[in-house]
């Protein structure tokens, strides 16, 4: 991190949003931070290679925004699918903001610049594994189904 503040900010969204995402799926978290870190890092080196230094847990962060806002779209709820768009209009305002401006919406301190690719990378992982764990989920329950008709 680039500073007490920046960590702050990261631990403080990690934590809270770690805890609400583990709770809805310990193994969609778990996906979605494992594919951010790894996705992050390639979309970095090879898309912007003038982050020589590249450090905190904002993209992580941002995967764990993006595994909630997913799982709130596909959960058929209005008030649900609300929250998750609203989620989604946030992060695009964020980023958009960030770009405009090169300064960061919430962490200060010198020596760094925002990294929106980064933080797309990770909203895109994080709603890519809600994604793929819902249509999981779907598919073994029906695969289930399939074998309890057969046997029984």
């Amino acid at each position: 991190h680039f500073g007490a503040n920046h960590l702050l900010w990261d631990l403080g969204v990690l934590l809270t949003f770690g805890a609400v995402c583990e709770g809805r799926s310990r193994a969609q978290c778990a996906t979605a931070l494992g594919v951010a870190a790894v996705a992050i890092s390639a979309a970095l080196w090879l898309w912007q290679p003038q982050f020589a230094i590249y450090r905190g847990l904002s993209g992580l962060d941002c995967a764990l925004v993006g595994m909630l806002a997913g799982s709130l779209l596909r959960s058929g709820k209005v008030v649900a699918v609300g929250a998750g768009a609203l989620a989604l209009l946030g992060f695009a305002a964020k980023c958009g903001r960030e770009l405009a401006t090169a300064q960061t919406v919430f962490a200060a301190g010198a020596g760094y610049e925002p990294a929106p690719m980064a933080h797309l990378v990770g909203l895109l992982a994080g709603l890519g594994a809600a994604v793929a764990a819902d249509r999981f989920v779907t598919h073994s329950s029906q695969s289930r189904r399939e074998i309890v008709a057969l046997v029984g």
